[in-house]
């Protein structure tokens, strides 16, 4: 959240603060995104069993989703923290951390009982919020890319 706030200065703040809005500072902001990214990844693998349970029940192997978003996380991260198309990795990034919002969250409100691993409601609120906040940042670091290329060409 830190570097979505900070894309958010650098985007909205005042053009004589170079060394907070300038590109160096939008590359730190969006490479501490990337490592965030990197430490999403591998909490999906260090705490598989515990994140196994957020997997929608209609999705087949949720094991198998656990460890697929886990590399993607790192992808991305690393994909961010390199340079190595880091639109592409910050877009999916983006779309990935919304469908978590969607598909895990969203649904705990309607779900009767509800899911165990939600916990309370202000849980279940904290945890949205939270969310938002996190495919918001992803969002904006996508943003901050856009004069970037989506792939690079070969010559």
């Amino acid at each position: 959240m830190l570097a979505g706030a900070w894309i958010l200065f650098a985007f909205c703040g005042p053009d004589g603060e170079r060394k907070m809005t300038g590109q160096r500072a939008l590359r730190v902001a969006q490479c501490l995104f990337g490592l965030a990214c990197v430490v999403f990844g591998i909490a999906h693998f260090a705490y598989a069993t515990y994140s196994k349970a957020f997997v929608p029940t209609w999705l087949p192997g949720p094991m198998t989703f656990v460890y697929i978003t886990g590399a993607c996380h790192v992808a991305a991260g690393v994909g961010l923290i390199v340079g190595v198309l880091p639109r592409l990795a910050a877009t999916l990034e983006a779309i990935m951390m919304t469908l978590f919002g969607v598909l895990v969250w969203v649904p705990t409100y309607f779900a009767h009982p509800m899911p165990t691993w939600a916990g309370s409601t202000q849980n279940q609120c904290s945890e949205t919020a939270m969310n938002v906040l996190l495919a918001g940042t992803a969002w904006l670091v996508a943003r901050s890319l856009r004069s970037n290329v989506w792939v690079r060409r070969r010559d």
